[in-house]
């Protein structure tokens, strides 16, 4: 028997429709200044994705500190430029770009990811290094993130003593409820993403794999408590393909450097700044989109059930709701 689910199910082979990480998307290099960078490379937004600077109240959106800042008064956003480029709302790029009509025939979040993806680091003007971005739909306004990194977590890289303003800080992505309007994007973010990616969770159903003309149950799956689908929706994100290095060769602790090298406008330093912190020619992990990218979740019983196997259909069940880790 032919599946019925296979056409719709093809956005959620997210291996193919996405192809990096979700929770740490790492999955390109570029070279800038004779020197190899991981960039975040998945093709569709990650809905609800933020990240959190440990022990601060300061926001990622925040700009990177520069001049004379203390490392803790900024965020990982891009710094104050001459003409502003970030944070800036959908209405001010349209007219940006008014002169574009190919750019103003996009959608207000590949709006903004193109637009990152104009800006290159120094004077390099052949490299493949873009800057994530960042759409929040609250407020309709692109931020383009200085910082490609997602994760720097461990008492060598980083530190939680907020007394310590010079010191890099911790920070982790999470989705949580003040991260629901945010998108989380990159350089290569799909045109068709709308219609190609698995933006939505899926309301009475379940996820199940086709198997001899039936849409049967996972066999496979970890099991966790959940008290609702956004609490789900956390365990899935937080177990998802992730493109995070096990170990680092060293510690680039030199934030005097990453400041000067965004205010002078020195290629090199600026490379050497955009380097997430620490080096991952040792453990060039790239997930390619692979792990627990999928849930189903429970409202009955209060569970998550969470797997690694991409679904091929999907089960009529009042009590589910079908989810993703991009969702």
């Amino acid at each position: 028997l032919i599946n019925p689910w296979e056409k719709f199910m093809e956005k959620y082979d997210i291996e193919k429709v996405h192809g990096s990480g979700i929770r740490v998307d790492l999955g390109e290099d570029a070279r800038v200044e004779n020197q190899d960078y991981r960039i975040p490379s998945g093709k569709c937004p990650v809905m609800g994705k933020g990240i959190t600077i440990q022990n601060s109240k300061v926001s990622f959106l925040t700009r990177v500190a520069t001049g004379n800042q203390k490392v803790r008064e900024g965020g990982l956003a891009f710094p104050q430029t001459d003409v502003n480029i970030s944070p800036i709302t959908i209405a001010n790029l349209k007219l940006m770009y008014k002169d574009h009509k190919e750019i103003l025939a996009l959608n207000d979040m590949s709006l903004c990811a193109k637009h990152a993806s104009f800006y290159v680091p120094g004077t390099n003007v052949n490299t493949a290094y873009r800057h994530p971005a960042v759409y929040d739909k609250s407020n309709q306004t692109c931020y383009i993130l200085y910082v490609a990194a997602q994760e720097n977590m461990g008492p060598r890289y980083c530190s939680n003593e907020e007394d310590n303003e010079n010191q890099p800080f911790c920070f982790t992505p999470e989705k949580k409820d003040e991260y629901k309007n945010l998108s989380y994007l990159t350089k290569n973010l799909r045109e068709d993403w709308e219609t190609s990616c698995p933006n939505k969770s899926i309301q009475n159903a379940k996820f199940g794999v086709w198997v001899d003309g039936y849409c049967s149950e996972y066999q496979k799956k970890e099991v966790r408590d959940s008290n609702s689908l956004s609490d789900c929706s956390k365990i899935v994100f937080d177990e998802s393909a992730s493109d995070q290095p096990k170990q680092y060769e060293k510690h680039l602790e030199d934030t005097a450097k990453i400041r000067r090298g965004i205010v002078d406008r020195n290629g090199k330093l600026i490379g050497e700044a955009l380097l997430p912190i620490g080096s991952y020619r040792a453990d060039q992990v790239k997930s390619k989109g692979k792990g627990y990218n999928w849930a189903n979740y429970d409202k009955k019983e209060k569970k998550c059930y969470i797997f690694n196997k991409k679904p091929t259909c999907l089960i009529n069940d009042k009590n589910f709701v079908a989810t993703t880790a991009l969702s």
